[in-house]
């Protein structure tokens, strides 16, 4: 398949190895490919979708660190072809009068899949408005403290010299009962912030985990460019996947 829109990939590419750069996990299924990565503690798991692959064959591997080195330096102006198998990746980049082609096989190790999560408790904002949110909240360098009440997503943070907190209404009506409050570390904020600076939509979700007995924090990233999404969750603080 030849990849639409270079820049988005390569971006996105590189929000998940911000969570490792050890590992990508792959996974084709129902004409969509998900690129998959978690941190060392599993707090947290990202996936970046595109729906542009034609494979009917589904399945999924492991890669190592070698495509993100690949992705990050393909120049302005190319253009790149991704082909999938069952144990590889066929990458095929052009750039005026050169051709880089190149298999990259599959390492031993589990797969990665998304966790399952309802949307009852959705809220939607741009965004900038997100970004901008954020970025306030960043200065404070203090957890942040997630809640619903009265159809808002509540977030909330605090330090020796002050605190701050931003409502963000939902444009829907909440289905379920208030959701009390998860401490969610500091460190979530810088993966939320450059997505949303380059995204037009973005979808936060409270989803009650029986597992962990707690909320898990799920964003979707709608981008500004393509149809393409990527989607964090993020456990709250003190527990573990």
């Amino acid at each position: 398949m030849k990849i639409k829109n270079l820049e988005v990939i390569k971006k996105n590419l590189y929000f998940l190895s911000q969570l490792s750069r050890e590992q990508l996990y792959v996974k084709v299924k129902e004409g969509n490919v998900h690129f998959l990565n978690t941190n060392k503690e599993r707090t947290i798991i990202a996936d970046f979708s595109i729906n542009e692959v034609k494979n009917e064959e589904e399945f999924s591997f492991k890669l190592g660190p070698l495509f993100y080195d690949i992705f990050s330096r393909i120049e302005k102006g190319s253009e790149a072809y991704l082909d999938f198998n069952k144990d590889k990746v066929i990458c095929n980049i052009l750039y005026e009068n050169i051709e880089f082609k190149s298999a990259l096989n599959s390492q031993k190790g589990e797969s990665l899949d998304f966790p399952p999560y309802t949307k009852d408790n959705t809220f939607k904002i741009s965004g900038s408005r997100l970004y901008h949110g954020l970025n306030l909240l960043a200065k404070f360098k203090s957890d942040l403290r997630l809640q619903t009440k009265n159809d808002e997503l509540i977030i909330t943070t605090q330090n020796p010299n002050g605190n701050m907190e931003v409502k963000i209404p939902s444009d829907m009506e909440l289905k379920d009962k208030p959701v009390k409050g998860s401490i969610y570390d500091y460190e979530i904020i810088k993966h939320l912030l450059n997505p949303s600076k380059i995204s037009k939509k973005v979808d936060l979700n409270l989803s009650w985990n029986d597992k962990i007995n707690d909320n898990v924090l799920v964003v979707t990233f709608h981008s500004k460019n393509s149809e393409n999404t990527i989607k964090y969750l993020f456990t709250p603080k003190g527990n573990l996947q």
